[in-house]
């Protein structure tokens, strides 16, 4: 159960990750955030939706708040939390390289 709960958040994760970063739905709030980059809150957040490897983290720990008391790492919460903030960010990154490879194939058959 314990790797079922991981590779779900994972998918979690790179899904919230991509919907920040690529969507359509929230490319409004992307331009806006691209236009007011004199602001010092719009330059932080436009480099952190440039980044999807950054927004990643960002995402895990959101989502790693929610569910840190599912994972027993370790005596600690706060120990925990941050393992699983990693383990969340880099399986996240693990599924989105694959589904570029998987693209890529795709994208070279076509060809």
């Amino acid at each position: 159960m314990f790797f079922i709960k991981l590779l779900i958040l994972s998918l979690t994760v790179e899904s919230v990750t991509e919907l920040f970063t690529k969507s359509i739905f929230f490319y409004p709030l992307r331009k806006l955030l691209f236009k007011g980059k004199k602001n010092v809150i719009c330059l932080f957040l436009h480099s952190l939706l440039d980044c999807g490897y950054c927004t990643s983290v960002w995402v895990s720990m959101f989502i790693s708040i929610f569910f840190v008391t599912s994972f027993n790492l370790s005596n600690k919460v706060i120990i925990n939390y941050f393992i699983l903030v990693f383990i969340l960010h880099r399986l996240s990154n693990l599924i989105h390289f694959l589904i570029d490879v998987i693209k890529l194939q795709k994208e070279k058959l076509e060809l």
